[in-house]
């Protein structure tokens, strides 16, 4: 764009200093006589619009291709994030090189794991949304495994802090350093993500925007990079919080949206009131055992439920 401007002013130097000084003043009286409406020369005329329509080519045509985004690839990110708010207990991403088509979309799942860890390429497993004629998932079935059981906890347990056999892992004699577990931790009142941060500095890896029902697993949201999200108002080069993540995206949603999240059992009203609120009912939990343990001792907690343990790779055999 520099070097364009830089031309065009060359040539009209060179065509100013080739015409006669009645010439220019011709010139100037015409493109005077342009925007004040008197009959004129009509080239200033074509020059504007001609400017006109380069401006507006460099302007709009960004914006209707970023418009024009295909379909399908709205439609993935779309069920991809409402799989993820509804099952905090698993992780999805997009299957490498699949694509969506007009009667299923394809993804990857595993079990959440303790952060920073990861299970591995050999955990994933791929799934398939089918899509019925209106373009409505089928979510996929997933197998219930113990972090699920503490999503869903019955009532019955709900008011005890500590399970037996998470009392006895809590107070096992495991090298301080060499394991690090993952828990489902339920509070007594809702708290806003930064009330949490007082007591777990290290933050949530989920938080829970809906409390706990025995039926159905909470209204979740990851630490998860806006890239891997499709969140246009936060930055991509670090995580989002949990609760800025999750305002963003229910923000990017329309009540067109809204028969594909039932699918999940969502509902876009609920959502934008728990967005707003910014409260969470619980949170998952990374950390070695003995930050678990003070945990666990937190007045602020209700239940705090061990769902994983995973050894670092340099603590291995």
């Amino acid at each position: 764009m520099r070097g364009f401007r830089a031309g065009t002013a060359s040539a009209c130097a060179e065509t100013s200093r080739s015409l006669s000084v009645d010439e220019q003043k011709a010139r100037r009286d015409g493109l005077t006589g342009a925007f004040s409406g008197t009959p004129s020369n009509k080239r200033p005329i074509v020059l504007v619009v001609v400017l006109a329509v380069v401006i507006a080519a460099i302007v709009v045509v960004p914006l209707v291709i970023w418009r024009d985004e295909p379909v399908s690839t709205k439609r993935r990110l779309l069920l991809l994030n409402a799989l993820s708010a509804a099952h905090p207990d698993y992780l999805f991403t997009m299957a490498s090189g699949a694509s969506a088509t007009d009667e299923s979309v394809s993804v990857l799942v595993e079990p959440r794991p303790p952060l920073p860890l990861t299970h591995g390429p050999e955990a994933r497993r791929p799934a398939t949304l089918k899509l019925d004629e209106r373009g409505l998932p089928s979510p996929p079935e997933l197998v219930d495994w113990r972090m699920t059981r503490a999503l869903e906890m019955p009532d019955q347990d709900a008011g005890r802090r500590l399970l037996p056999e998470d009392q006895a892992l809590l107070k096992s004699k495991v090298p301080p350093q060499g394991v690090i577990a993952l828990a489902v931790v339920w509070l007594t009142a809702p708290q806003t993500e930064e009330s949490i941060q007082r007591f777990w500095p290290d933050g949530a890896d989920v938080l829970f925007f809906s409390p706990r029902r025995k039926d159905r697993k909470p209204v979740s949201w990851d630490v998860s990079f806006c890239m891997d999200r499709a969140l246009p108002t936060c930055a991509s080069d670090h995580p989002a919080s949990p609760t800025s993540g999750f305002r963003a995206w229910v923000s990017s949603l329309t009540a067109e949206d809204q028969p594909a999240l039932a699918a999940f059992e969502l509902n876009l009203a609920d959502m934008r009131a728990a967005a707003r609120s910014g409260l969470a009912y619980g949170f998952v939990a990374s950390g070695y055992l003995d930050d678990l343990r003070e945990l666990a001792a937190e007045k602020s907690v209700s239940s705090l439920r061990v769902v994983d343990l995973r050894i670092p790779p340099e603590h291995g055999p």
